[in-house]
Order: structure tokens, then sequence, then C-alpha cells
């Protein structure tokens, strides 16, 4: 063979060689692609499961301290009613109200955080998990290059045909078949100003009527007033009989 034709031998050689080193180098570069949106994606639901559970906690402060001044609230109406000052009875009964909404709107967007705080944890869990094996492919996949261009330069100085070592692309097949993590799914916004359901015709008319929170400031004195009556006392046991003499 003549030192030409050695040479494009050696020319093609290297051009197959440099094929599969950039297709191994295009791997790595998927790999650390889905690595960085993993990533991403990650640092953004533990982002929203942080503010979900900040919000949670915010949200029973503002109940549990609307709780307290309810009870507060209750017995200084007691005191005003045993005073006979009923005009101001009832208006610490309509505080009384709106803090009893309050406390309830409260506890309706503490079930709502609870809600979402349980659909983000499995979540956060999950992409975890898929980061982690991400990285284990990009470790395994750059081990799989390094045996392989070990074995070539070995296989490069011995005499005569090697085995040809396993692939870049083999250990790619296999990082290919691993699934993609799953999406999260939209938690409903958070909204502290929303009320619950639809309110009924016939509540809405009492309502524009007044008749509504009318009863509510009604019951609350009945039931204040009911709380703050003296129980009734019961009648003198008979006399011990006189011992006989």
């Amino acid at each position: 063979m003549n030192p030409f034709s050695r040479l494009m031998g050696r020319v093609r050689e290297q051009l197959v060689e440099l094929g599969e080193s950039l297709a191994g180098s295009q791997a790595e570069r998927s790999l650390d692609d889905r690595i960085r949106r993993a990533d991403d994606q990650l640092r953004e639901w533990r982002a929203s499961l942080a503010e979900f559970r900040a919000k949670h906690m915010a949200a029973k402060e503002r109940h549990d301290a609307t709780i307290a001044i309810v009870l507060q609230r209750e017995a200084q109406t007691a005191v005003a009613l045993q005073a006979g000052q009923d005009a101001l009875a009832t208006e610490v009964a309509a505080e009384i109200d709106r803090l009893e909404q309050a406390r309830d709107d409260e506890a309706e967007l503490m079930g709502h955080l609870d809600a979402c705080i349980a659909q983000m944890t499995p979540l956060v869990e999950q992409g975890e998990r898929q980061l982690r094996r991400l990285r284990h492919q990009l470790d395994v996949l750059r081990a799989a290059h390094a045996v392989q261009r070990a074995q070539e330069a070995v296989a490069g100085r011995g005499d005569g045909d090697a085995v040809r070592p396993q692939t870049a692309l083999d250990s790619l097949a296999r990082v290919r078949r691993q699934h993609e993590a799953a999406s999260a799914p939209e938690c409903a916004a958070v909204d502290t100003s929303s009320t619950g359901a639809d309110t009924d015709p016939l509540d809405a008319k009492l309502q524009d009527a007044g008749v509504d929170r009318r009863a509510r400031i009604d019951a609350i004195l009945a039931r204040i007033r009911a709380s703050a009556e003296p129980a009734p006392t019961r009648p003198a046991g008979r006399a011990t009989r006189k011992a006989s003499s």
C-alpha cells in the first residue's frame, strides 16, 4: 500500500472517531440540558411549597387570634347585658358577627392551602428523585466515555485486530429510555378575598334587607344571654330527722 493510501485510511479512521466523539458530547449536552430544566422546575416547586406553608401559618395565626378576640367580646357583651346596656351589647354583638365571619374565612383559606400543600409535597419529592437519576445517568455516561477512550488508546497501540469497546451511543440509548418527570398540576390560586360558595338567591335577598345580619346578631345576644344567666338553684333537701330518744 502506497503512503498516500495509508494516509487516506488514517484520515477516515480519525473522521469516524471524531463522529463518535461528537455524538458522545451531544449526549452529555442533552443530559446537561435535562438536568438544568429539572433543577429549575424543582426550584419552582419548592418555592411554591414554601409559599403555601408560609401562607398557611399566617392564616392559622390570624384564625387563632380572631378566636381569642371573639371570646373577649362575648365576655364584654355579657357584662353589658347584665348592666342593662342593651344598645352597647348589640353593638358588640355586631362586632362578634364580623369576627366570626373573618374566622370562618381564615378556616376556609387554611383548608385550601392544606390541599395545595398535599399536592405539591409528593411532586417535590418526585422532582428530587428525577434529578438524582439524571445526574447519575450523566456520571455513568461520562465514565463510559472515559473507559472507551482508554480502551481505544490501548487498542491503537496493540497489534492485530482488537475487539471494539462499547461505544458511548449504547450508554446514550439506555439513558434515553428513562421517563421524563411528571408535570405539576396547577394548584388553584390562593384568593384571600374569596368567601366560598355562591350565595343562595334567598340568602342574598335577606342580606340586602339586613335581615340575615340582624338574625345573626340576635342569635349571638341570645347565646351570650343564656350563658350569662345564673343556673337555677336546687331546692333544699329535707331536714334531718331527729334521732329518737
